[in-house]
C-alpha cells in the first residue's frame, strides 16, 4: 500500500498574471498532490511579494509549521517560489530539509540523489540568473523612462500632480500608461517660497511657517532632498538603501537625469545648494549624531538664524556669536513642556484655539454649487446649439466655460473640505485635548536616547525662538488636533483636521 503523506502548499506570486497567480499554482499543485497520493492539509499564500522579500507573513508561518512537523511534504511549483537569491535559497532549503521533504511540480525528480542534487543546484542558479536579469532590465527601463521625460514610478512630490497619458502599447490587455508632473497651483507657490528661504539659510521650521507650509519635519526634509525635481529635472537612482543600512545618497555618476521634463519652481543652482545641505557628508552626519543635541533643528533666533551644536554637546551657538550651555537649556525646555502638557490651562488654551480655528475654516459651498450648476447649464445649452448646426463658432466659448467649470468644481470641493475640517475642530472638547496631551507627555520620558527624544519633541514643538543674548524666548507648539470619536463628523476625501499652533514664553 502506498504511504500517504501530509502535504502543504506554498504559493507565491510577485506579478498579477494569470499563469503565475496563486490560483494557477494551487490548481497545478492540487493535481500533482493527487497524482502522488499526498493529502493536502495546509496552504500558505504570499501574493504580490518578491521572492527575496524578508517580510513574507505566510512564508514565516510555513517555516514555523514545518519545524513543528505539521506536514511531511512541502509542495511548490518551482524553486523560485521559495527564493531567487542563490544564497538565501540554499539556507531555506537547508532549514526545510531538517524537517520536511520539498517537491516541485515543474522540476524533474530522477530518483538519483546525486543527479537530483545537481539539478537542484542548476535550477537555483537559473533562478538567481533570472532575478539579476530582471533587476537589470528594470533599471534600464527606468533610465529610459527618465530620458523620455516620464516618471519612473512613485507619488508626485508635494507641489505637483501626476498627469497620466496612454502610450498606445498594450500589455496583458491593458494600455500602458505613463505619467508626468504638472504644477499644483495651490501648493506649488508655498513649496517654492519654502525652498527659497531654505537656500538663504533660514531654519527649516521657521521657513515652513513663513511659507505657510505646515508639514511634519520628515516631509520638509523630503522636499529639500527632492530639490532637483523642483528645478524641473527628472532624476532616478539618487539614493538607495543597502541591506541592513540607512538611506544614503548615491554618487552623482550613478544618477539618471533629464532636464526640462516639467515646470521648475526654482533654478538648479538653488536646488544643488539645498541638496548639499540636506544630504550631509558621512563625516558631518557622524559628528551630528555623536553630539546628540536635543534642540538642533528647532532652536533659532526670532529672525531665523539657527543655533547649532558646538564643543561636543556642551553648547548651542550662533555662527561667530554667543554660546548657550546645552544641558541647562535642554533641561529647562523639557521641564516646561512636560509641565504645560499636564496643565489644565494649556489644555483649555488648545481647545479654545481649536474652536477659533473652526470659525476661521467655515466656508459654505452653496454659492459655488449654484455657480457650478449655472455654468453646466450654459455648457449644455451651447452643446445643444452646436449639435443643431446653429453654432459653428462656439468652441472658444465652450473651452472658457469648461475651464470655469473645473475651477468651480475645485472651489466646491475645497469649501466642503473646509466645512468638514471646521466641524472636526468644533467638536473638540477639553477631555479630547487632555487625552491627546497625556499621550504626548508619555513620549517625553527620558530614556537616554537623545535622537529618539528629539524626534518625539519635533512632533510637539514647531520651533523655539531664542534671542541672540539668550534671554527670554518663545516655545512655538504645533500639536495635532485630537481625534474626536462619536461626534458624527463625516469628511470628504478623508480630510485631516490639521494642527493647532500655540506660542508660550520660555521661562527663565
Amino acid at each position: 500500500m502506498t504511504q500517504r503523506f501530509k502535504a502543504a502548499l506554498y504559493l507565491r506570486s510577485s506579478k498579477d498574471r494569470a499563469d503565475a497567480s496563486p490560483d494557477a499554482q494551487r490548481e497545478e499543485l492540487t493535481r500533482y498532490a493527487k497524482g502522488k497520493g499526498h493529502v493536502i492539509v495546509a496552504e500558505y499564500v504570499d501574493a504580490a511579494i518578491s521572492a527575496n522579500d524578508s517580510n513574507r507573513p505566510q512564508f514565516g508561518q510555513m517555516m514555523l509549521d514545518a519545524k513543528a512537523r505539521k506536514f511531511d511534504v512541502l509542495l511548490c511549483t518551482d524553486s523560485a517560489r521559495l527564493a531567487r537569491d542563490i544564497n538565501l535559497s540554499g539556507v531555506i532549503r537547508y532549514e526545510l530539509a531538517k524537517c520536511v521533504r520539498v517537491e516541485f511540480s515543474k522540476q524533474m525528480n530522477t530518483g538519483s540523489a546525486a543527479t537530483d542534487a545537481l539539478l537542484d543546484g542548476v535550477m537555483r542558479s537559473v533562478d538567481a540568473f533570472h532575478s539579476i536579469l530582471s533587476r537589470e532590465k528594470g533599471r534600464a527601463g527606468s533610465i529610459i523612462n527618465v530620458m523620455k521625460g516620464h516618471r519612473a514610478g512613485g507619488r508626485a512630490p508635494l507641489g505637483y500632480k501626476l498627469e497620466h497619458s496612454g502610450t498606445g502599447t498594450m500589455r496583458e490587455g491593458r494600455e500602458v500608461m505613463k505619467s508626468r508632473l504638472v504644477r499644483d497651483p495651490e501648493v506649488a507657490p508655498l513649496v517654492k517660497h519654502f525652498l527659497e528661504l531654505r537656500a538663504l539659510g533660514v531654519a527649516r521650521h521657521l521657513a515652513a511657517r513663513q511659507a505657510n507650509l505646515v508639514r511634519p519635519s520628515t516631509t520638509l526634509l523630503g522636499i529639500e532632498r527632492n530639490a532637483l525635481t523642483y528645478a524641473g529635472v527628472m532624476t532616478w537612482n539618487r539614493h538607495s538603501v543597502p541591506k541592513g543600512g540607512a538611506l544614503k545618497l548615491n554618487e552623482r555618476e550613478a544618477w539618471a537625469m533629464k532636464e526640462g521634463t516639467h515646470e521648475a519652481l526654482i533654478d538648479q543652482d538653488t536646488a544643488l545648494r539645498i541638496l548639499e545641505a540636506a544630504w550631509p557628508t558621512g563625516r558631518r552626519r557622524a559628528t551630528a549624531i555623536s553630539q546628540n543635541y536635543l534642540l538642533v533643528g528647532m532652536l533659532a533666533t526670532p529672525d531665523g538664524r539657527a543655533w547649532v551644536g558646538s564643543d561636543s554637546g556642551k553648547f548651542y551657538r550662533l555662527r561667530r556669536g554667543r554660546r548657550i550651555a546645552a544641558p541647562g537649556l535642554d533641561a529647562r525646555v523639557l521641564r516646561q513642556i512636560r509641565r504645560e502638557l499636564g496643565s489644565v490651562a494649556f489644555a483649555q488654551a488648545m481647545r479654545d484655539e481649536c474652536h477659533r480655528a473652526s470659525a476661521a475654516q467655515r466656508a459654505a459651498p452653496d454659492a459655488a454649487r449654484k455657480a457650478l450648476a449655472a455654468v453646466e447649464r450654459k455648457i449644455g445649452n451651447l452643446l445643444a446649439l452646436a449639435e443643431s448646426g446653429k453654432g459653428a463658432a462656439l468652441s472658444e466659448r465652450l473651452a472658457e466655460l469648461d475651464s470655469e467649470r473645473a475651477r468651480l468644481r475645485q472651489e466646491v470641493e475645497s469649501a466642503a473640505e473646509s466645512q468638514a475640517r471646521a466641524a472636526m475642530l468644533n467638536a473638540v472638547n477639553l477631555s479630547n485635548v487632555r487625552i491627546k496631551l497625556d499621550e504626548l507627555a508619555l513620549g517625553l520620558v527620558d530614556t537616554g536616547d537623545v535622537p529618539e527624544l528629539r524626534a518625539t519633541l519635533a512632533g510637539i514643538v514647531d520651533r523655539i525662538e531664542l534671542p541672540e543674548d539668550g534671554s527670554g524666548g518663545t516655545i512655538h507648539y504645533r500639536i495635532g488636533v485630537p481625534a474626536v470619536r462619536g461626534a458624527g463628523v463625516a469628511s470628504p476625501r478623508s480630510v485631516e483636521p490639521g494642527t493647532i499652533a500655540l506660542a508660550v514664553p520660555l521661562e527663565a
